[in-house]
C-alpha cells in the first residue's frame, strides 16, 4: 500500500515519521520542501510536486492549514485530474464543512472517497 501525505509541517511531519516507523511506504510533499526532506532519515520518498505524490497513492493523507491551502491543493489539476480510480483521502485540515463536502463530491466523481478526520472550522456570531 502506497500512502502519500501533503503538508508535513508541525502536525503532519510526526504523523508521517510514525506511519513509515510503522513500515508503511510512504512519499511526502510540503510547499516547504526542507520540511519534507527532514522524513527522509525515516525513509520517506520526497515529491516535489502534488502531482508526484497523488499518482500511485492507494492513500492520500492531507493536513493542511486552512481552507485556502484545501483549496490550493485539492482543487489543482495536479491532484484532482492525478488521483487514482478508488484512492482514499484522508483529510485532517481544520476546514469549513462546506468546503469538505464540496471536495466529497469531486472526489466522488472519481471513484475516490473522502474522510473527514479533523475537527470542521465552524463561522458563527455570538
Amino acid at each position: 500500500m502506497q500512502i502519500g501525505f501533503i503538508g508535513v509541517g508541525l502536525m503532519g511531519f510526526p504523523m508521517a515519521k510514525n506511519l513509515l516507523k510503522s513500515g508503511y511506504q510512504l512519499k511526502a510533499f510540503n510547499r516547504s520542501q526542507d520540511k519534507a526532506e527532514r522524513l527522509k532519515e525515516f525513509g520517506a520518498e520526497i515529491s516535489v510536486s502534488i502531482k508526484d505524490v497523488v499518482t500511485n497513492s492507494d492513500i492520500i493523507i492531507t493536513m493542511l492549514t486552512d481552507d485556502n491551502a484545501v483549496e490550493k491543493v485539492m482543487d489543482s489539476d495536479e491532484f484532482i485530474f492525478n488521483i487514482k480510480k478508488g484512492a482514499t483521502v484522508i483529510d485532517m485540515s481544520s476546514v469549513n464543512p462546506v468546503l469538505a463536502i464540496k471536495y466529497s463530491k469531486k472526489l466522488k466523481e472519481k471513484k475516490s472517497k473522502l474522510f473527514r478526520c479533523s475537527s470542521f472550522r465552524w463561522n458563527y456570531r455570538r
